[in-house]
């Protein structure tokens, strides 16, 4: 009788496990479309749904990317990590004068319709600050945070 009761406790475990893994907006055709067709060969693909969009994240040409599509399938947004090598001289340059003594804790590009924008996250012991740069020659602080605020 334990036997059967534990094994029945399983099974249902399992069933719901099953059913709640599976939970959200299946992807539609529009947008597994537009995505073969634009990402092909993109492995380890693996999608969400947030805010009425889809976002996939995966790997492509030895990158991993993030690219957020709108329900009928239009690709809205490509995001990718990069080093700071890879920022515009401009960029790097403001960064380097401006902000000595912080260091770079999270850098990215995102790509809309071909126009590339940069974000960063900088910090010293003090402060963490987001910067955005649509222009590619210089930042914009979109949100300063005090450390020893946050702390309290």
């Amino acid at each position: 009788m334990k036997q059967t009761i534990i094994t029945a406790a399983i099974f249902i475990a399992t069933a719901f496990s099953a059913a709640f893994a599976n939970e959200g907006t299946p992807l539609s055709a529009e947008i597994s479309n537009s995505f073969n067709k634009e990402f092909t060969n993109a492995q380890n693909v693996n999608w969400i749904n947030k805010d009425a969009q889809s976002i996939a994240s995966f790997t492509w040409n030895n990158q991993i990317l993030h690219a957020y599509y709108s329900q009928d399938g239009q690709l809205n947004l490509v995001m990718h990590n990069i080093s700071s090598d890879n920022l515009p001289v401009m960029l790097l340059g403001e960064l380097k004068n401006n902000y000595n003594g912080y260091w770079i804790s999270d850098l990215y590009e995102a790509v809309t319709n071909g126009h590339s924008s940069f974000y960063a996250t900088i910090e010293n012991a003090d402060q963490k600050i987001t910067l955005k740069s649509e222009a590619v020659k210089s930042w914009n602080v979109e949100k300063t945070i005090d450390k020893n605020a946050a702390q309290l």
